[in-house]
């Protein structure tokens, strides 16, 4: 959708330059039709990003789980699945366990360590 008004856009831009002259009212008809892609834009990828979410929340909710009713010091669990969208800011655990986040969350859930199962 982004592409078709940036096209429509960009041909009415054409057409204005084209006449030589911007009227006002073309300036505002142009200004309106940029707006709308942007938003239309922000829209649609902010909705794909929802559905990408949910599924890391449904991740985070099991390691949540299964880090709470485990009776480990040293735990390893699976690395997040998936494309983690840049709008959340969320870096996940690493597999070194000494690296400060994992230092972090060890110390949140009370554990000597934690990190992420290595493939072998």
């Amino acid at each position: 959708y982004f592409l078709i008004f940036f096209g429509i856009s960009l041909f009415y831009l054409g057409q204005i330059f084209r006449l030589k002259r911007l009227k006002y009212l073309e300036y505002r008809s142009f200004s309106l039709i940029l707006l709308l892609s942007i938003v239309t834009y922000t829209f649609f990828t902010i909705y794909q990003e929802i559905g990408q979410a949910r599924a890391i929340k449904r991740q985070l909710d099991f390691r949540n789980e299964y880090v709470f009713n485990s009776t480990l010091k040293n735990i390893e669990v699976e690395k997040i699945e998936g494309i983690i969208p840049p709008h959340l800011f969320f870096n996940d655990l690493t597999s070194d366990s000494r690296h400060w986040i994992n230092e972090c969350v060890s110390k949140y859930y009370g554990l000597e360590s934690i990190s992420i199962k290595t493939v072998k």
